[in-house]
């Protein structure tokens, strides 16, 4: 289950936060430190992921086109309760860490806010890139590799290669995320060991920052129109009176939802000791 809402957008990380084994995850380690990493999160997250980007990248394109305001409002939602739990952990808030804080997520803000064009034939270094980036950004809680492929212009064609089992540039990103995957757990390993409260404080703003992306109006995350056209989601506007119900309601939900398996998470580690 968490990899299926990491695989929709809402960030891998985020759900694995919320789910109380983030830690665990982003701590898996580079190659030498393969004995290390925590399959039992890893692998059922890995494979949910590419199970709902996968057998439901139709119903994720159709959802994007069709519904993208109470879809974005699921997902901030959920970042939202992410954003929670993660202040939560720091261990001892500062004044130099909400600095820290507030200057990641203006930062975070203005990144997010770039939209490149959709690319229409992707090179091969693209692919490797895209795929390197992408799996960085499910790690981290609240950043979704779907954004990441929104802001280079790769989401459309990635979709596209899903729906026609186009092997070649899947295997390519496949292979990037392989490698960027390993390199990147790893350095956050070590980060979360000697500063872990930075870190945190660090993640926090990186959450926040994403919401512009997750603001549901006017077009929620962005998707590509009936004729290919680029709908932007970065724009923000205030909703009409008529655009407010079901996109909060998803957003209450998520966030309902991630907090009660937060819950749910602290209490069966805490009667197991971990």
């Amino acid at each position: 289950m968490r990899g299926v809402l990491g695989g929709f957008g809402g960030g891998g990380g985020g759900v694995a936060l919320c789910g109380g084994r983030w830690g665990g995850a982003a701590g898996g380690g580079a190659a030498q430190q393969a004995r290390r990493i925590d399959w039992a999160l890893a692998l059922p997250v890995a494979a949910g992921a590419a199970v709902a980007l996968g057998a439901l990248a139709g119903a994720v394109d159709w959802l994007l086109r069709n519904r993208p305001e109470p879809t974005a409002g699921a997902f901030g939602g959920l970042v939202c309760a992410a954003v929670l739990v993660a202040a939560g952990q720091v261990r001892s808030w500062r004044v130099s860490l909400g600095l820290l804080t507030a200057a990641v997520a203006t930062l975070g803000a203005w990144l997010f806010g770039l939209s490149a064009a959709p690319v229409a034939e992707p090179a091969t270094i693209l692919w490797l890139g895209a795929g390197a980036l992408g799996i960085c950004a499910m790690i981290l809680p609240g950043i979704s590799g779907a954004f990441v492929l929104l802001i280079i212009g790769l989401y459309a064609s990635f979709i596209d290669a899903l729906s026609d089992r186009d092997w070649a540039p899947l295997g390519l990103f496949a292979a990037g995320a392989l490698v960027g995957g390993l390199l990147f757990a790893s350095l956050l390993s070590r980060l979360l060991t000697r500063y872990h409260d930075a870190v945190m404080a660090t993640l926090v703003g990186l959450m926040l920052g994403s919401l512009r992306v997750l603001w549901p109006w006017p077009n929620g995350v962005g998707h590509l129109g009936g004729t290919g056209e680029a709908i932007s989601g970065t724009a923000l506007a205030w909703p009409s009176r008529g655009e407010v119900l079901w996109p909060s309601v998803c957003a209450v939900a998520a966030f309902a939802l991630a907090l009660a398996a937060s819950r749910y998470a602290n209490r069966a580690s805490a009667e197991t000791g971990h």
